[in-house]
């Protein structure tokens, strides 16, 4: 241990008598491992970590087949649950249901999720305060009651320890806080302020049993697996479906609780992931290049040291000293910037990316890190050490210029080229593809227009007719304000979760079809196709006569008439909604004349397209339980982004001028809605992108400072051709062609694994194909005129060594 110390401290020693050299080979370790870290953190937190319940493992969310919901109403679910689905326990909820809060005069909505009593038992965790849901709060007619979460129980409520019994008025509805739940029983991150239960506040739930608003969350029993219950409860669901007389879109499926809550993140992440171990090994590469030179130019040292009576081994620890010394160095300073680096993170990841706030360096994370620098520090330190051990090595003291270390130094080239490629490339293509995604149509004009959701309260509101006159005076007042060119209301906004209401319907004049035709469903009030720009393709537009005692009209998107109007006039067609589904089954088919045919929008992404859509006048709509949806503001003028973010205030004050309780949330432009659609993939290529430069900059000096090495140790070589009569330019030319080759040769291995890769990527990209040439040949040749140039100029300084000065070494 003694002998480890001293060469420890040798160690130091020299570190401090080459200053830039220790200081490169620290900071590249440092970069290296703060991103490693950062990365790591992020992936542990969102899709490694499980929720702090116990047995995560068998938590389970269902969904319908192909989708990520399983939107059902309460009735089914409870009918699932009698039925004895293979699951131990499941519950129904809604978790991102909104609630108003007046607090001193003004309304603020608050999220919450109704469930039942039973979410608690399957996600097995005590209350924190007071008492969670019981059973008895499930029923009908039960007095109100909820549950706050710690989160709004510490901000919002000062951790008062006497808030239970207190009275608290949320959408009209008086009730009692009667506990307070841990952070950590809100497994689905929905970061909600109460837990409510249905009947409660939303009282219409137990007697709608096509209302399909309700997602479950289960637990597997412990004897069972994933896939037997996941095949049992498809067959379940399509029977119990069959019987109310559904359809096969209602047959369920399972997935593990995170692998659902990381859908569309996952494949991004371990990409990310990936490229960031990429880069520690482009890093570890040049630094053991850097010490493997460095050493070499040492022979002499050595070779005194061996005179003296130095063993081998003696000589082999004290260079392994040297290369651990500066890596568990570089990778202490790497742990202390990936602390910024992961809120940095944090800051540029996107708002949906779950569990993003419980990103943090905790001491898994820590640990990780440090064992990857201490493995990356010995396997570098070992290459110079194993060099220098043999006794070439310790006695040549041109070991350097010799054709063994100069293939070792060509194969560290290429390995750097090989890597800096296939990170630039893959930044080339998902900058490609994003580009390809900010050009998508939208459907809409997002110019000038601005949004925010609306919630009617079931107190007040339950029955059609106080929910018609509140849109219609709401529509009315925003209409009238100063700056306002068209308002309107509309449920199943463009570019958001909630892309309408489904609903499936009948033609007239054709028999019903054995294969249920089905569709979303867009009510809205106001001049909607004006205020979001959409385009009319045939037809007529909205008319302030389109009312509850008109004729009803409907007005159908181009992906409805190509899925179900080919060969027809949509504008000589008539559609119902099934019997039964939105409205009294006894009255028969409510006939809609279809009057318009306008453009398909970006429903919930810029990837997705948008399903066949029927958009029909609000105060026309059947169902009785439409009580939220989304305000759409068209700004006169050329609105800048500061007016735009500042229209929030009239639009409340529209509202607020019909019921003083009703507030408005999720307030955003257009135009940011569109930027938070691009978020995520913009997110991969920043990150990407990050990377992929720090590769390009890594192995750009990793060329220039293994070939300005490899020069100097062939010093006396040049010298020998300079004074046999070799012009400088024949010097130039053969160090460049020494690098090239190595060169080419790691810049087609680069694109090759980038083209092995392409099965991976095509996930992650849009409308660009991995083996796109625009970005394969764009990466080569930057990086093929970098490593050049970093290869020309030591070259250069090659050719003008002096011959006399150079035999004399």
């Amino acid at each position: 241990m003694r002998g480890w110390l001293v060469d420890f401290k040798r160690a130091w020693h020299k570190a401090l008598l080459r200053p830039g050299f220790a200081m490169t080979v620290v900071l590249t370790i440092a970069l290296a491992v703060a991103s490693v870290s950062a990365i790591y953190a992020l992936v542990d937190s969102v899709l490694l970590r499980a929720p702090d319940v116990p047995h995560a493992e068998q938590l389970v969310v269902l969904h319908r087949v192909d989708k990520r919901s399983a939107s059902i109403s309460w009735p089914d679910g409870i009918a699932l649950r009698e039925a004895q689905a293979p699951l131990a326990k499941l519950a129904v909820l809604m978790p991102n249901s909104a609630l108003d809060w007046t607090v001193q005069g003004q309304p603020e909505r608050l999220q919450a999720t109704l469930t039942e009593s039973a979410y608690f038992e399957v996600v097995s965790v005590p209350a924190l305060l007071g008492r969670l849901l019981l059973p008895s709060d499930d029923q009908v007619g039960a007095p109100p009651v909820v549950v706050a979460a710690e989160s709004f129980w510490r901000t919002r409520l000062a951790a008062d320890p006497n808030v239970l019994g207190t009275r608290i008025r949320l959408s009209g509805v008086d009730a009692e806080i009667v506990g307070v739940a841990p952070a950590r029983a809100d497994v689905l991150d929905a970061q909600p302020a109460f837990w409510a239960p249905i009947p409660a506040f939303a009282p219409w739930a137990a007697s709608s049993p096509g209302s399909n608003n309700f997602d479950v969350l289960g637990r597997l029993a412990a004897d069972r697996s994933l896939e037997a219950s996941r095949a049992q409860l498809r067959e379940m669901s399509k029977r119990l479906s069959q019987q109310r007389g559904g359809h096969s879109e209602k047959e369920l499926s399972l997935t593990g609780l995170v692998a659902h809550l990381t859908q569309g993140f996952s494949a991004g992440l371990w990409m990310l992931l990936a490229a960031v171990l990429l880069v520690l090994i482009l890093a570890m590469v040049n630094v053991a290049a850097l010490l493997l030179v460095q050493a070499s130019g040492r022979a002499r040292e050595i070779a005194v040291l061996r005179a003296l009576g130095a063993s081998g081994a003696a000589i082999f620890r004290q260079l392994l000293c040297e290369g651990l010394l500066l890596g568990m160095v570089g990778g202490a300073l790497g742990l202390a910037l990936a602390a910024f680096g992961v809120e940095s993170l944090k800051t540029f990841a996107p708002a949906d990316l779950p569990r993003l706030s419980t990103v943090a360096l905790n001491w898994q994370v820590s640990g990780v890190a440090s064992l990857l620098t201490l493995l990356a520090s010995l396997g570098f330190s070992l290459v110079p050490a194993l060099h220098l051990r043999g006794e070439r090595g310790l006695n040549s003291p041109n070991a350097a210029g010799s054709r063994d270390a100069q293939r070792q130094l060509g194969w560290f080239i290429g390995l750097e080229v090989a890597l800096a490629v296939l990170l630039l490339g893959t930044a080339a293509l998902l900058g490609r593809s994003y580009w390809a995604l900010s050009q998508v149509d939208l459907g809409f004009q997002a110019q000038n227009r601005v949004s925010a959701e609306l919630v009617l309260p079931e107190q007040g509101y339950a029955r059609k007719a106080s929910q018609s006159s509140a849109v219609s005076a709401i529509i009315e007042n925003l209409q009238a304000t100063a700056g306002v060119r068209t308002a309107a209301f509309i449920t199943g906004l463009p570019l958001a979760s909630n892309t309408g209401i489904g609903h499936s319907f009948v033609v007239e004049g054709e028999a019903a079809s054995a294969e249920e035709r089905g569709s979303r469903y867009r009510p809205f009030h106001g001049d909607y196709i004006q205020a979001l720009g959409l385009q009319l393709l045939s037809g007529r537009g909205v008319l302030a006569s389109d009312r509850a005692d008109a004729v009803r009209v409907a007005w159908v998107n181009q992906q409805f008439v190509k899925t179900y109007l080919i060969g027809r006039d949509p504008l000589h067609t008539r559609i119902a909604w099934t019997p039964g589904e939105a409205s009294d089954e006894a009255l028969g088919p409510q006939w809609m004349q279809i009057v318009g045919v306008v453009g398909d929008v970006q429903a919930q992404s810029l990837r997705g397209g948008d399903a066949p859509v029927v958009y029909a006048p609000y105060l026309q709509r059947d169902d009785p339980w439409i009580r939220f949806g989304s305000l759409v503001a068209h700004l006169q003028g050329d609105a800048q982004a500061g007016e735009l973010d500042n229209f929030r205030a009239p639009m409340q004050a529209a509202v607020s001028a019909f019921d003083p309780t009703l507030a408005l949330d999720g307030y955003l432009s257009f135009p940011q809605r569109t930027r938070q659609a691009l978020s995520r993939d913009r997110f991969q290529l920043q990150v990407a992108g990050a990377f992929g430069l720090l590769a390009f900059l890594l192995g750009a000096q990793g060329i220039f400072g293994v070939v300005a090495y490899a020069v100097e140790q062939r010093r006396a070589e040049l010298g020998v051709r300079l004074a046999l009569g070799a012009s400088p330019r024949n010097v130039t030319q053969l160090i460049v062609r020494w690098g090239l080759v190595r060169i080419l040769l790691g810049a087609l291995l680069g694109g090759g694994a980038l083209l092995l890769l392409q099965g991976s990527l095509r996930e992650l990209l849009f409308g660009v194909s991995p083996f796109d040439p625009p970005a394969l040949l764009s990466t080569w040749a930057i990086v093929l005129l970098t490593s050049g140039l970093a290869l020309w100029i030591p070259a250069r300084r090659a050719a003008r060594v002096d011959p006399l000065s150079a035999l004399q070494r």
